[in-house]
């Protein structure tokens, strides 16, 4: 990737950052306890403490539609 292309995608995520209001971003990505429950029962096993205590707190991640792999050349 070349430093322009790297300081175009900074610029738009910056952007993007300063105009999402993340804490209710943060909320709708959180872990409920019910969920982590769920998947603890799956797992037929516990989640570490501080992986469900992040969990909680700050959630997986977005939306399957908001998440898009990036092929091994935009990686590189």
């Amino acid at each position: 990737m070349s430093d322009e292309k790297a300081s175009q995608l900074n610029a738009d995520l910056v952007a993007a950052i300063e105009d999402a209001d993340a804490e209710a971003l943060r909320k709708d990505w959180r872990a409920a306890p019910e969920e982590l429950a769920a998947l603890e029962q799956a797992l037929g096993t516990g989640l570490p403490p501080d992986l469900r205590a992040f969990l909680l707190r700050f959630g997986g991640g977005g939306s399957p539609s908001t998440v898009k792999p990036c092929s091994a050349t935009e990686a590189s």
